[in-house]
């Protein structure tokens, strides 16, 4: 079981860092973590909007459908 957790742990670390390289490679993302002053907040940014727009959008289907 210990070896099991070793390497989920070491297959979401692999998985966050390239994430995290993808993310970084475009200009625009570098720009909004140095805004945002770093990673930690900018997730918690784009988290927020995701939030608001599902809550949105659920809300315009129902709107469509009456």
């Amino acid at each position: 079981m210990l070896v099991l957790n070793y390497l989920i742990t070491d297959m979401l670390s692999r998985l966050a860092a390239q994430l995290l390289r993808s993310v970084l490679a475009e200009q625009a993302a570098r720009e909004m973590v140095k805004v945002f002053d770093g990673i930690p907040t900018l997730l918690r940014y784009i988290h927020a909007l995701h939030t608001c727009f599902k809550s949105v959008s659920s809300k315009l289907v129902l709107l469509a459908v009456v």
